[in-house]
C-alpha cells in the first residue's frame, strides 16, 4: 500500500523512523519475492540485503507515495535476474514448501518446469499467481508493457499446464501457498529493518550536517574575508 505524504517526505530526508517505516511497508514483499524468484535462501537473503542497502541512496530521490511500492517491486526483480545462474534443486526449491510433506514427484517434475521456462515467463507467474500483483504493477516490476507481461504470462501458463496436465490448478495453489510461507514473521522484521538503519541512514545523516558545516563554514570564511579586505580598504 501507498505510504502517506508526511512519513514519505521525512523518509527523503533521512529521518531514521520515517525511513525505518518504508523499509518495514515493504521488507515483507521484497523477502518474498527475492526467494520466491531465486528458490534458494542463500541467494534470496543476498538480494534481499543488496535491495534494503540500495533503497536507502534512491530514497530520497522518491517525488510521490506510489514510486516505493514501483521501485522495491523493479528492482528485487532486476537484482534476482542477476542471480541467474544460482538455479535451485527441484527438491529443495524453496517453493515445494512444508518439508514434513512427502515430496510428489509430479509436484517436483512442476518446479523443475517452472525454473527452466524464461526468466521473464517465470517471473511473470510468480509476480501473478503467487504475489497477485496486477497487469500493470507486474510490467512495471519487469520493466516491459503491459501487453508483453501479459505474453510472458499466459506463455508459462502453457508450459507448466503441458508439463502437469489435470493437476495445473493444484500445484498452482501449492506453489502460491508455499510462496506465502516466504513472509517473515514481524518480530523477525523490525530488528533487521533497526540494524540496516543503523549501518545506512545515520552516516548519510552525519555526511549531510559534515557537508553543512563545511559549507557554513566557506561562507563564514568567505564573509570574513570579504570583511576584512573592505576594512583594510577604507582604512
Amino acid at each position: 500500500m501507498p505510504l502517506d505524504a508526511a512519513t514519505l517526505a521525512a523518509a527523503r530526508r533521512l529521518s531514521a523512523p520515517a525511513v525505518a517505516e518504508v523499509l518495514r511497508e515493504h521488507y515483507a514483499a521484497v523477502h518474498r519475492l527475492a526467494h520466491g524468484l531465486a528458490g534458494r535462501a542463500d541467494v534470496g537473503a543476498g538480494i534481499v540485503r543488496y535491495v534494503m542497502h540500495r533503497s536507502i541512496a534512491i530514497l530520497p530521490t522518491w517525488k510521490d507515495e506510489m514510486q516505493p511500492d514501483n521501485w522495491f517491486h523493479h528492482f528485487t526483480v532486476i537484482t534476482a535476474r542477476r542471480s541467474i545462474q544460482h538455479r535451485p534443486d527441484a527438491r529443495t526449491d524453496l517453493l515445494v514448501g512444508d518439508s514434513g510433506v512427502a515430496p510428489d514427484p509430479a509436484y517436483i517434475a512442476f518446479l523443475a518446469a517452472l525454473r527452466a521456462i524464461p526468466q521473464q515467463q517465470r517471473e511473470a507467474f510468480i509476480l501473478h499467481t503467487c504475489e497477485r500483483l496486477g497487469p500493470r504493477t507486474s510490467s512495471l516490476a519487469m520493466d516491459c508493457s503491459t501487453e508483453a507481461a501479459g505474453n510472458h504470462l499466459r506463455a508459462a501458463m502453457e508450459a507448466l499446464r503441458f508439463v502437469s496436465g489435470e493437476r495445473y490448478e493444484t500445484f498452482t495453489t501449492r506453489a502460491a501457498n508455499a510462496y506465502r510461507r516466504l513472509t517473515p514473521p514481524p518480530d523477525a522484521i523490525l530488528p533487521r529493518i533497526k540494524s540496516i538503519v543503523r549501518r545506512k541512514v545515520w552516516p548519510r545523516r552525519i555526511a549531510r550536517w559534515v557537508a553543512w558545516l563545511l559549507l557554513l563554514g566557506a561562507i563564514a570564511g568567505a564573509v570574513w574575508v570579504v570583511r576584512t579586505y573592505k576594512d583594510r580598504v577604507e582604512i
